[in-house]
Parts: structure tokens; sequence; C-alpha cells
């Protein structure tokens, strides 16, 4: 999944979104893919802050709910909300 979101995204946003198609759920993949671009540039250290890695998540989550999908938001969609706290308290993911 990891190597394949890009072409989503390349795809949806020349084809998708000029059509005005799901544009709610085109909004809430592509934030997904800006915090998962940041997350795995993390280990290229002072690139990206627990703060930027914060607003991505609640972004993506905030995209989620705006395309009608709290209902599929289980208990560990959360998740993410708590990685810049434990960065913040173990130093290990963002620096």
């Amino acid at each position: 999944a990891l190597t394949f979101y890009p072409f989503i995204a390349i795809y949806l946003q020349p084809v998708i979104i000029p059509a005005r198609r799901c544009l709610a759920a085109c909004a809430a993949f592509l934030a997904m893919t800006d915090s998962l671009d940041h997350l795995m540039a993390t280990p290229h250290a002072g690139l990206i802050t627990a703060d930027m890695f914060r607003q991505d998540v609640r972004l993506f989550l905030n995209k989620c709910i705006t395309a009608g999908w709290r209902q599929h938001l289980h208990p560990k969609s959360h998740w993410a909300v708590h990685m810049p706290r434990h960065n913040d308290h173990f130093r290990s993911i963002l620096k």
C-alpha cells in the first residue's frame, strides 16, 4: 500500500478532482498521503516536526468526518493522534 498510494494521489489530482467526483473523499485521501509522506520523511532529521505531524493527523481525521466516514473511524483511528505526544515523551519517531 505504501508503494501504491502515490499513484492513486497522482491519478486523483488531474482526473477525478477536475471531474468534480467524490471531492470530500479525495480530500481525505490526499490528507492521508500528506501525513504518510511526512511520517516516511522522519528519518531525515529536522524536516518534519511533531507539530507538523500533529496538524497532518488532525486534518486527515477532520477530512474523514467531512467525507461522511465518522461511522468507519473505529477506536484505533485515533492512534495517530497520540504519535506526536509519544514522540515528545520518547524522542524516537519525529525529531
